[in-house]
């Protein structure tokens, strides 16, 4: 059931957003458009064996003979057949908000891609309308702040009301840290630079206390906005959090361009350990030595924090990435997790 935005705002303060890397990940799911199978196909399968303990359940629009090998598989999958799944990036339909034992999913003003009432079905899950268009690729919990895009907010007006949007979280217990200089352009505001369009691809909230943020090359068209409006807000806003910087390179040709998004990942504890599970770009071209050391780096990075090195999710990244902007985390939605 939809239940509109005022009733939502009635019961609000009953609920808290939750975080993306408190507790054992336990159940997770994806949307596959048609035809889009064998792009991701090796990536499901890396992440089953990584975690092969999850329930997995995709929801795709057309089924095929590809799938059969996952469900005679080992591992616990459910693939459900529905109408009009749109994008395979289903960290943008819906947040997440808890109370108690009880989720809530939260869409957006403006909509979702894919088939929500359907993903509200299989989890036995309220769908509550909220007036702004926060999605879950834009959002990111951090003890009791929640980092929020700019570009998030009101897109389709172009009007960005931060206090109203502020007085909102306030009911749910965050204090927001927008990200994202605005600039009104062509009558709209823009807020995010076009590759970092949403905060997960390049910032990977470890714990309450560690953060990593990807940094393009100093002369990479980026590096400024990431400088400016990502790490400075992150560094004043969080002082008694660590940021660390990964320096990664641009990749690709033309419009295909884009960075190796290491930091869209997935995070959870598990036994009192700290595990990251991210993509592996491994890439061919010019810049082949710069992402190796990217890659390095990160895995650095994650074993001074964690005390593990991240655990690689294999697959085509480099052309997912490059074609439709997206990596890992922004195509995995974790539903539930043992806390």
């Amino acid at each position: 059931m939809i239940e509109n935005s005022s009733n939502f705002r009635n019961v609000v303060t009953d609920y808290h957003l939750v975080n993306d890397y408190e507790g054992e990940i336990s159940e997770i799911a994806m949307m596959i458009p048609d035809g889009h199978f064998s792009i991701v196909e090796d990536i499901i399968k890396s992440l089953l064996e990584e975690i092969p303990r999850v329930k997995l359940t995709i929801f795709t629009s057309k089924e095929n003979s590809a799938f059969n090998d996952l469900r005679n598989s080992q591992y616990t999958i459910e693939i459900i057949k529905v109408d009009n799944v749109n994008s395979k990036w289903i960290q943008d339909d819906f947040i997440i908000a808890k109370k108690g034992g009880k989720n809530v999913f939260l869409t957006p003003v403006t909509g979702s891609s894919n088939p929500m009432r359907e993903v509200s079905i299989k989890y036995q899950t309220s769908l509550w309308g909220i007036p702004y268009s926060l999605v879950g690729g834009n959002t990111l919990k951090i003890g009791d702040h929640l980092l929020v895009g700019g570009d998030s907010i009101e897109p389709r007006n172009g009007r960005v009301s931060f206090q109203g949007l502020g007085a909102f979280l306030s009911q749910l217990n965050v204090i927001p840290i927008y990200i994202g200089g605005c600039e009104e352009k062509s009558g709209f505001l823009s807020c995010q630079a076009p590759k970092f369009y949403h905060l997960d691809l390049g910032i990977l909230v470890i714990d309450s206390s560690n953060i990593i943020v990807t940094v393009p090359g100093l002369n990479d068209p980026d590096y400024t906005y990431v400088k400016n409006q990502v790490l400075e807000p992150l560094t004043k806003t969080l002082g008694e959090c660590t940021v660390k910087e990964l320096n990664v390179p641009l990749l690709g040709e033309g419009l295909n361009k884009y960075y190796p998004y290491f930091t869209n990942a997935l995070v959870e504890t598990r036994n009192g350990n700290t595990h990251v599970y991210a993509p592996c770009y491994t890439c061919d071209g010019k810049q082949k030595q710069k992402l190796k050391d990217s890659k390095i780096q990160f895995k650095d990075l994650v074993n001074s924090i964690t005390g593990h090195p991240p655990r690689w999710i294999k697959g085509d990244f480099c052309r997912l990435t490059a074609r439709e902007g997206g990596s890992l985390h922004c195509m995995t939605k974790v539903i539930k997790r043992n806390v």
